[in-house]
């Protein structure tokens, strides 16, 4: 893995993860760490699916903000968007009291000059928890109904006496005051880990962007050569079953995402930000390997019928997510191939 961690050859070999992420996990360094890992993968994806079976009661609520006299109608909305107001509260708790908490021990773990290609596994699920922080992120940014809904709920709580037989109602009026500042942010996930990460020294600050700056290179790397896992149909690893016809696709996406959230993380954090030529990150590579230009099997955005359409979608969210949720990207320092390449 070192080969992809810095500036490699101008033909690496094609890496394949599949014989390190075949090792038994108690194998590794830091066992507990990975079941840990595990454990919030597990819960991120349970939140991710729940956020995507996400349904509004936007006709209730209209009909209670058009008849604000109608306490029946107040009461109706009130009690229809509770289901709702739960699951944003679990998004919330889970983003405060355990992706956050967690990052800094994953990165601290894994600073130092080889120890993602020393603990591949731990590498691996960093990669795998950048892209449930994206995914999170992008459903908010796709569901206004998350933050409308709060909103309602916010306002309507105190107003609205609860009828006998009528559920409690689930978040506090302090609980929902903090909620609301948090759910106001675009990327409410990605923000709450930078803002954990900068309370650390500088020096801890510095080493948790190294190993960010490394992991968006090795993931540069593996795509533009194609090193995807290739692991057959009845080997899991960590409970996930690889399905080899579609797991190049998976993997890309992973790669994708990933990539892009550590330049996102990497500029929030640093003071000089991702767009500096001493950043690390090779933005050139990146940016091709995004652009379908790289050397690998991936077919290009926009080609390939279906395929092309499912890349382009991820191409083009993934430069979006750089472009538009980092804070430096523009300034003098920002070389003119950024812009141009993420248009």
């Amino acid at each position: 893995m070192g080969q992809f961690l810095d500036k490699p050859q101008a033909d690496p070999t094609i890496y394949t993860l599949a014989p390190l992420l075949q090792k038994s996990s108690q194998e590794q360094p830091n066992h507990a760490l990975l079941l840990e890992a595990k454990a919030l993968l597990l819960d991120m994806e349970e939140l991710i699916s729940s956020l995507q079976a996400y349904t509004p009661v936007s006709a209730l609520i209209r009909t209670a903000l058009t008849t604000p006299s109608d306490t029946s109608a107040q009461s109706a909305a009130l009690q229809a968007v509770i289901p709702n107001i739960t699951l944003i509260e679990k998004f919330h708790t889970l983003t405060t009291t355990s992706i956050c908490p967690f990052f800094p021990k994953i990165l601290s773990h894994l600073s130092g000059d080889n120890e993602l290609a020393n603990q591949p596994i731990l590498a691996y699920k960093l990669t795998h928890l950048l892209q449930q922080i994206y995914k999170l992120d992008e459903l908010k940014m796709g569901n206004p109904n998350l933050q409308n809904e709060f909103s309602f709920y916010r306002r309507s709580a105190t107003k609205v006496s609860q009828g006998e037989g009528e559920d409690p109602l689930p978040i506090s009026e302090s609980k929902a005051g903090q909620i609301s500042m948090w759910i106001a942010n675009a990327t409410p996930v990605a923000g709450g880990v930078c803002e954990v990460l900068k309370k650390e020294g500088q020096a801890e600050v510095e080493n948790f962007g190294q190993v960010l700056v490394k992991c968006a290179n090795m993931c540069t790397w593996i795509s533009a050569k194609g090193g995807w896992v290739s692991i057959k149909d009845n080997v899991k690893f960590d409970g996930y079953n690889f399905d080899v016809k579609v797991n190049r696709d998976k993997q890309e996406e992973l790669m994708f995402m990933a990539m892009a959230m550590c330049v996102v993380v990497v500029d929030r954090i640093s003071k000089r930000g991702a767009f500096v030529k001493t950043s690390g990150i090779h933005l050139k590579k990146m940016l091709s390997v995004l652009n379908g230009g790289q050397g690998g099997q991936a077919e290009k955005a926009g080609e390939g019928g279906g395929e092309g359409a499912r890349r382009e979608k991820l191409v083009m969210g993934c430069k979006s997510r750089i472009r538009y949720s980092t804070l430096n990207i523009g300034k003098a320092s920002t070389p003119a191939f950024v812009e141009d390449m993420l248009s």
